[in-house]
């Protein structure tokens, strides 16, 4: 196997967080000390990564450019992809097929999600240490809430999984084991992409590319976050403040006097 390169979307809108997002991507936006984008650089280069590609959208790529430029000041190497359209994850991974040659594997990794307490790269770590073909981050979230995420069932008595299914219903949920913002695969997945047929029209959607890539043959590996691992999706108003807050409290110089001010404003 070669080389593993950091594939990070980061093509969309940022609708849910406008008007933001109308000055600056949300992957660009301020989290604690550092830049969202900043942190996921980090956690794959603590991992071993440092060969990036970005998928940018068209309006994105000048800002971006600016912003990381090339990775020399970050200690990686980032090149850029163009997504024309907005054509789906799957469709973004599919975008980086000029840049990443065909014996490496890709770290698909959310440019909206970041973990703390495996900035470390603890989690990527893992997954690069799987024996499977691939591997995917999961989390375990209550049955209340397995509607909002893609849900793994795992082949009886293994962590390998046997198929994903895209926000159940809670009473068809196949567990409660969460798909979490990173997937390890391999650019045999390109040619399920091109193969596949398009959701909603217009979006190829990474999950029923992998369900098509585990019926080939290929194996995935669901890799759960542990104790003190978190992930912080900051697609939207809440959970941004939630992150903005639980990293200001853990990288304060003055924790004392800012859990004091927090505490003042709650009724």
């Amino acid at each position: 196997m070669g080389n593993v390169f950091g594939v990070v979307p980061v093509a969309g809108f940022g609708s849910r967080l406008k008007p933001l997002t109308n000055l600056l991507p949300k992957e660009l936006l301020p989290v604690g000390r550092h830049l969202i984008v900043e942190r996921v650089i980090s956690e794959l280069k603590s991992a071993g990564i440092v060969d990036f590609v970005f998928v940018v959208s068209p309006p994105k790529l000048a800002i971006f450019e600016a912003m990381l430029g090339h990775g020399d000041g970050l200690g990686v190497r980032i090149q850029y992809s163009v997504q024309s359209h907005m054509g789906g994850l799957a469709d973004a991974v599919l975008c980086t097929q000029p840049f990443v040659p065909s014996d490496c594997k890709m770290l698909v990794a959310l440019g909206d999600s970041f973990f703390s307490g495996g900035l470390d790269g603890s989690v990527v770590k893992r997954m690069l240490d799987t024996k499977a073909h691939g591997a995917i981050a999961t989390r375990e979230v209550s049955l209340e809430f397995v509607s909002r995420y893609g849900i793994v069932a795992l082949s009886d008595g293994t962590s390998l999984i046997s198929y994903i299914v895209e926000k159940p219903n809670p009473d068809i949920a196949p567990s409660r084991n969460a798909v979490c913002a990173r997937y390890l695969i391999d650019t045999s997945i390109f040619q399920i992409i091109r193969d596949s047929k398009p959701t909603d029209g217009s979006e190829h959607q990474l999950t029923g590319c992998l369900n098509d890539w585990i019926q080939t043959g290929h194996t995935i590996e669901s890799i759960p976050l542990m104790n003190g691992e978190k992930r912080h999706d900051v697609g939207n108003f809440d959970t941004y403040y939630a992150s903005v807050m639980e990293l200001a409290l853990e990288e304060a110089t003055d924790r004392p006097q800012l859990e004091r001010m927090l505490k003042e404003q709650l009724p």
